[in-house]
């Protein structure tokens, strides 16, 4: 009995089971619902207006809050609270004593009015932050301007330029750098010194210097000739082509002398000392002029009257052609005994005093 009820009990176990795997199945299936059916030319255009109706919804969400946002930001800051001196200073404004050159102080002022306009400063906030910012002899120059004035006197920022540049930026000097520039020129600069100079003092006359064309042209007036023919050929386009050229120019140059002082050096002229010098002789330039002779040629040393000498103006004449061809490079006997690598003594067949030959011209 008790094994009939045990067979029963395992089957209605399995048919259990198999139900409740069925009912899982059905679940599944009902969780992925089924696709839809193909969509028509009008249920396309009909899903079309309704994505642009969403857009059209977002786009207004979206203005009205930064609309919304801006009305904050106006009720944080009142208008008459302006731009604080805090604004302008994170702009790391650049604080003005005194400028070496004019132009500096027209670079303080332009930059620091780019800063004002940065931050929104209104006109009497630009007056006052850039006023700020001036120290030492500036911040006593404008301390005068204001004693002068009434204390009401508003200062407006276009009065204010005016006068900083009257100051620091004076006219009369102006022109003085413009002559200067008018007269620049290379002469014994390097390349690099001389664009230096042409780049501060360009700004000084601006109008020479306005276009490409004026500004290679001025920057060529200046130069060396031995450089201006070949950078003529050049036909640059460009001023920092003309730059790039005449550096590359400058350089060669001093390679060229360089090679030419080291030839000079390892490489001296031959004469062949080796050769007996027979007949050779020196003899004073003005032999037959006894007056003059008289005047300025004398015996022993430290012998030569008022009239100083540093040269021994003495001319050879000799059979030998190398000796003739030395005399030609050498305008004293100490020179050429150096060129032949000879003692004095081995010029001359007699004993030989050098003051006895020395000539003042």
């Amino acid at each position: 009995m008790s094994g009939v009820t045990s067979e029963e009990s395992e089957a209605q176990r399995l048919e259990r089971e198999a139900k409740q795997k069925e009912e899982a199945y059905e679940a599944a299936r009902n969780q992925f619902p089924p696709p839809p059916p193909p969509m028509t030319q009008q249920n396309f255009l009909q899903y079309m207006q309704m994505m642009e109706e969403r857009q059209r919804i977002t786009m207004e969400q979206q203005n009205k809050f930064f609309q919304e946002l801006l009305q904050q930001n106006k009720v944080d800051r009142p208008e008459n609270q302006g731009v604080t001196l805090s604004d302008f200073h994170n702009t790391k404004p650049i604080s003005f004593a005194y400028a070496p050159e004019p132009m500096d102080a027209e670079d303080w002022l332009m930059d620091t009015e780019r800063k004002l306009n940065t931050v929104g400063c209104s006109d009497q906030e630009k007056v006052r932050y850039a006023t700020h910012l001036l120290c030492g002899p500036a911040a006593s120059w404008w301390d005068n301007i204001v004693a002068v004035y009434p204390a009401e006197k508003v200062f407006t920022w276009q009065e204010f330029k005016r006068k900083f540049r009257e100051s620091n930026v004076p006219e009369s000097i102006v022109e003085l750098k413009r002559r200067e520039f008018e007269s620049l020129e290379q002469k014994d600069k390097a390349i690099l010194t001389y664009v230096r100079e042409f780049s501060g003092l360009s700004r000084y006359a601006a109008e020479e210097v306005n276009t490409e064309d004026k500004r290679k042209k001025r920057f060529m007036r200046g130069f060396n000739p031995q450089f201006k023919v070949q950078l003529r050929m050049l036909r640059a386009t460009e001023f920092q082509e003309l730059v790039d050229a005449a550096i590359t120019l400058e350089d060669d140059f001093k390679q060229l002398q360089e090679d030419k002082r080291k030839k000079a050096i390892f490489e001296p002229k031959n004469f062949n000392s080796n050769k007996p010098n027979t007949g050779l002789s020196f003899k004073p330039r003005y032999k037959n002029n006894n007056s003059y002779n008289k005047k300025y040629m004398t015996s022993g040393s430290n012998a030569l009257g008022t009239t100083p000498s540093s040269t021994m103006n003495l001319f050879i004449h000799t059979t030998s052609d190398e000796a003739s061809e030395a005399a030609m490079y050498s305008d004293s006997v100490e020179d050429f005994a150096t060129m032949h690598c000879l003692e004095l003594a081995q010029l001359t067949a007699a004993p030989f005093n050098i003051n006895t030959y020395q000539i003042v011209t």
